[in-house]
């Protein structure tokens, strides 16, 4: 016979760790469920390296993305009713852009600051989560966090001058970076279309004269998203990057 266990309660909306209420470490467990290696479909959520809920699907799309940390923001910090999920009548938000910059030139051994630029094409991004690929027998990426935030020195964001609750962090590895930046607030300032960021890496010594071409890509498995300030997720098109390496 079979040992049958206690039926655990569904996490509700916003619930990223299955503790039945909606608060500031929901919003950290569904970060961390983004970046987790399982995909983004809501029903694979305990598995991956961070064993999410499914509540971390705030918006109710079927997808775990930087939408539902908005929608998670919303709800903590002006009320669960805030943010009910899904797009008001069904309307789609426009697709916004993300690109990383193919013109830059490194010099081997020296630095180079690469920009990544957002096109809001009209949408109100206020979130946005992303992993980055480096080739790391190309260029290298310094992790230093020198001022105790946590988040590496080698990133640097341009976001609107007008938050004040800035939530922001980053986790490097050999050959990636993980990204993720909102804002803390019942109504999040909305992001200007321009640079959102610069990611400055070293270019490694070339192994003769001739130049070499690397990319700086966006990960197909961490895919890019962006959350709008009424806690929709926003559909994205993303460019990869190119740096040459002198």
């Amino acid at each position: 016979q079979p040992t049958i266990g206690p039926t655990l309660p569904t996490p509700r909306p916003g619930d990223g760790n299955s503790d039945q209420m909606v608060d500031t470490k929901d919003i950290s467990a569904c970060i961390q469920e983004i970046f987790d290696n399982d995909g983004h479909f809501w029903q694979d959520a305990p598995g991956g390296s961070y064993p999410g809920a499914t509540g971390c699907d705030a918006n109710t799309d079927t997808q775990i993305d930087a939408g539902d940390v908005s929608c998670a923001v919303m709800m903590v910090f002006a009320g669960v009713e805030q943010c009910s999920g899904g797009n008001p009548q069904g309307a789609v938000p426009p697709t916004a852009s993300l690109t990383i910059a193919s013109d830059r030139v490194a010099v081997a051994g020296s630095t180079v600051q690469i920009p990544i630029t957002l096109a809001t094409n009209g949408a109100a991004v206020a979130a946005g989560a992303f992993r980055l690929h480096v080739a790391p027998t190309r260029m290298h990426f310094d992790p230093t966090a020198s001022n105790g935030d946590a988040l590496p020195d080698a990133v640097a964001f341009a976001l609107p001058p007008l938050i004040n609750r800035p939530l922001l962090t980053g986790t490097a590895r050999t050959d990636t970076l993980d990204l993720f930046f909102t804002e803390l607030a019942a109504t999040p300032v909305t992001w200007y279309d321009g640079v959102i960021l610069t990611i400055t890496l070293r270019g490694n010594p070339l192994d003769s004269q001739t130049p070499v071409m690397t990319t700086i890509a966006f990960d197909q498995i961490v895919i890019p998203s962006l959350g709008s300030a009424n806690g929709v997720s926003i559909p994205v098109q993303a460019e990869d990057g190119i740096v040459q390496i002198v």
